[in-house]
């Protein structure tokens, strides 16, 4: 029956298992002076475990331990108040303003990965990390493994963790070479799920799950973020949000059957590779009753960046360390068929087919605004596909942000992300969105300082004029190189013709001394007739 579970997922799976063992225990598990490869990787790869716990009891015991620390964890907070009060006043921690009604004790504990791939992200991940920590948060770090981990090690980002964590839990760990494209995308977000879930030190600590790459910025400061998403009461509170703005469905993921026949995006995932119409797919599996059942699972497009409840996060990392339940076998379906941005479609598509789960999307008004807060049209701001008309007719008419030459950030891809300025901030504050992607400091510095605010409405509204060129940098070290060759050009043109004009005059007095001698030539005093006499 389970025809679509293939043996070298399980070898790979008990491979990503048994190989940090053995290296642990030739003495090779751990590097110095670095992101050492932990317990928690070992035991907390929920998107490749072959088998684990049926119930907390089993997880205590296979559970890493607290001593299980990463270079650059902080724990920030456990001292007494004075040394808190002394943290906040050096490290510019974050406090809500005085008659505020947002406190540091109330609202949701919310969980956050951050990743980052490259040196850029990681310093960016920096203004991130200062606008999200805050007393009873948890943050969790993911660095890409290709990158060196002395940019990690030599970082504004470390040296904020681990002198300034304002309280909030950190976690930083370097395990994964996510490939664009690829199921691996999902794995530093199903890997921090599963550490959140068992590890002791965060389990049952956390209401709210959010994961943000590096180059993100919140919109609205951690105080009013929490009270937000306040289980007691929160506008926010209960619901899974898996879209961005460019989602043109909003906040409910886009079914795969709503894009035009040809879509790219419908093609791709109604096909076999071979290029078959394969339809829906239906995938065999194992209920928690032992029942063999098919599900057809209707593929729906959302984010790669979310924000989900407790519950649902539970019960995805569970039912992925069961082999042969649907998320696992879903799962398996997507990498036999190589299918693309599954980081967009796997937790969206296994939201809109499990139930309860389908029913904990947001409640909308009419024009696609949450009931609940009725200002808020989407999760997060970016901006994407804009280099041809959508799917749904949508033509993009304005401007964006272009990458110069010499600039550390990355050239975007044709179809996106863009980068976001202050040019974007009318569109962010009538969007009403929590946060906004990407944003770099060495793009447009201004929007990374601006934010965040405690409201949409402390957001100037800047928006796009109807056309703006911009003129090139002016680079002054190259005008003064090119001025001192003109002046240094136009000396030698000055000393040219002065010695043309030298040689030339010279010439003409040459010219002149052997004319005088023609008519001057000399003559015989002997020949010279005498004057007459005068009569």
């Amino acid at each position: 029956m389970m025809s679509r579970r293939h043996s070298f997922l399980r070898s790979r799976a008990a491979v990503s298992l048994l190989l940090p063992l053995l290296l642990l225990l030739l003495g090779l598990g751990s590097r110095p002076n670095c992101l050492r490869v932990s317990a928690v990787e070992i035991d907390s790869d929920a998107s490749q475990r072959a088998a684990a716990a049926d119930d907390d009891d089993d997880d205590d015991d296979d559970a890493p331990s607290d001593d299980d620390a990463i270079v650059g964890d902080s724990t920030g907070g456990s001292g007494e108040g004075g040394e808190e009060e002394e943290e906040e006043e050096e490290c510019g921690c974050y406090s809500p303003p005085p008659g505020s009604t947002t406190t540091t004790k109330g609202g949701a504990r919310l969980a956050y990965l951050i990743t980052a791939h490259n040196a850029r992200t990681i310093d960016d991940a920096s203004y991130l990390f200062r606008a999200i920590r805050y007393p009873s948060t948890i943050i969790i770090v993911h660095i890409d493994n290709r990158t060196d981990e002395g940019v990690y090690l030599n970082s504004t980002l470390r040296r904020e963790i681990e002198s300034c964590p304002c309280g909030s839990d950190v976690h930083v760990d370097r395990l994964f070479e996510p490939e664009w494209g690829e199921w691996s995308m999902n794995d530093p977000t199903h890997w921090a799920m599963d550490v959140l879930v068992s590890h002791p030190r965060f389990r049952d600590k956390w209401d709210v799950f959010l994961n943000l790459s590096g180059d993100t910025m919140p919109v609205l400061t951690p105080d009013v973020l929490s009270e937000l998403f306040d289980p007691d009461g929160g506008p926010l509170a209960g619901s899974n949000y898996v879209t961005s703005s460019n989602c043109e469905t909003g906040f409910v993921p886009t079914s795969v059957w709503q894009f035009p026949e040809k879509w790219h995006k419908r093609v791709h995932y109604v096909h076999s590779p071979d290029g078959d119409y394969v339809g829906d797919t239906i995938i065999e599996h194992v209920d928690l009753d032992g029942v063999a059942r098919n599900t057809t699972m209707t593929t729906h497009f959302g984010s790669q960046w979310m924000a989900l409840t407790a519950d649902f996060v539970r019960y995805l990392v569970s039912e992925l360390r069961r082999e042969e339940s649907l998320a696992s076998m879903y799962r398996d379906d997507t990498i036999e068929l190589a299918r693309l941005m599954t980081d967009e479609t796997y937790i969206a598509t296994m939201l809109m087919n499990v139930r309860p789960y389908n029913d904990t999307l947001p409640e909308l008004l009419p024009g696609g605004n949450l009931a609940s807060l009725p200002s808020m049209y989407a999760m997060r701001y970016e901006r994407m596909d804009e280099h041809y008309p959508t799917a749904f007719g949508l033509v993009p008419v304005q401007q964006r942000y272009d990458v110069p030459n010499a600039s550390l950030c990355d050239k975007p891809r044709p179809w996106g992300p863009y980068f976001l300025g202050v040019y974007d901030l009318a569109n962010i504050r009538r969007s009403g969105a929590l946060f906004v992607r990407k944003v770099s400091v060495h793009l447009d510095p201004n929007i990374v300082h601006m934010l965040p605010v405690r409201s949409h409405d402390d957001l100037p509204d800047i928006q796009w004029p109807d056309e703006v060129k911009i003129s090139e940098k002016v680079d002054w070290g190259m005008l003064r190189a090119q001025a001192r060759e003109k002046a240094k050009a136009k000396e030698a043109r000055r000393a040219k013709m002065k010695l043309e004009k030298e040689e030339e005059d010279q010439g003409e007095e040459e010219e002149g001394e052997e004319g005088d001698d023609e008519l001057d030539p000399e003559v015989d005093d002997d020949e010279v007739e005498p004057e007459p006499e005068e009569k």
